[in-house]
């Protein structure tokens, strides 16, 4: 996930709420401040690229060991 929180909120929630979630590892941040298309893409790429390798690791598994031998 990518947040992009508001610059203009009441007592900068937004931004604290997207910092709580990018620490957990849950999403990026890109500030809404001086951020760019490229700044978008790059994080968007970032996580693209994490859940693939996330699919390509489990899809190893899954040939490694069967649904079979993983429910026991």
């Amino acid at each position: 996930m990518t947040q992009i929180p508001l610059k203009y909120v009441v007592d900068d929630h937004q931004k604290k709420n997207a910092a709580v979630l990018a620490e957990a590892g849950a999403c990026r941040v890109v500030n809404d401040d001086n951020s760019t298309s490229q700044q978008l893409e790059n994080a968007i790429d970032e996580l693209l690229s994490m859940c693939l390798s996330k699919l390509v690791v489990l899809c190893m598994v899954m040939y490694v060991c069967p649904t079979s031998c993983i429910m026991r």
